[in-house]
């Protein structure tokens, strides 16, 4: 399988670039979204591709934060539904999503990229968890990527908690968790979980 990045279209020269993910939240047009979506996944389709990078489900809670035009905005109910629509669409073509950034990436400290999230179990529940679980109870996602960042201290990518007992036992997702592009190397450089490459390996793939 060959990957794409496709929020806004295959990220081929050719492809069409439609609205970026944040003009397409402000329309709350799940019909428009599914069009879009659709040809977008007929497009990735032809060019050889099998798997999106997309969409991006993060809540953007902080307008500071680098990132917010890859999302739809800041409401779980409405990320949800355009998240659901994209996946559902672009999956009808035969390609897999991998939804990202699996869990609180739109919420950094400071608003700052790959800074910490801080939430509470009552915020993660009802608000920025909401989008994740809906494109796998819902949208069927087939792929889900984990944050680079840490929330409340656990970094995502070595979390069993949130990567097997939330996401796989309590969500029942069944698909695959792909890492984000370098960021198991970033448990040892970033995170500091271990000083043993092998070992920052391990604990991700326990995760």
């Amino acid at each position: 399988a060959i990957h794409s990045e496709s929020l806004h279209g295959a990220s081929h020269e050719t492809d069409t670039v439609f609205p970026q993910s944040i003009g397409m939240g402000a329309t709350f047009n799940r019909e428009l979204m599914r069009a879009v979506a659709t040809q977008i996944g007929k497009e990735v389709k032809a060019g050889g591709n099998d798997l999106v990078y997309a969409p991006n489900l993060d809540l953007s809670r902080d307008p500071r934060w680098g990132r917010t035009e890859e999302t739809y905005g800041e409401d779980p109910y409405l990320t949800s539904e355009m998240g659901v629509a994209y996946i559902q669409a672009v999956q009808s073509q035969k390609v897999a999503c991998c939804a990202k950034h699996y869990l609180a990436y739109g919420s950094p400290e400071g608003g700052l990229n790959l800074a910490p999230a801080h939430a509470g179990q009552r915020e993660m529940r009802e608000v920025l968890m909401v989008p994740f679980q809906k494109a796998v109870t819902e949208g069927k996602t087939m792929g889900i990527m984990p944050s680079y960042s840490e929330l409340d201290g656990e970094p995502l990518h070595g979390s069993r908690r949130l990567l097997t007992d939330l996401l796989r036992g309590e969500f029942g997702f069944e698909g695959q968790v792909i890492s984000d592009y370098g960021a198991v190397p970033m448990l040892k450089s970033c995170h500091h979980l271990a000083e043993d490459p092998a070992k920052v390996g391990s604990i991700a793939l326990y995760a």
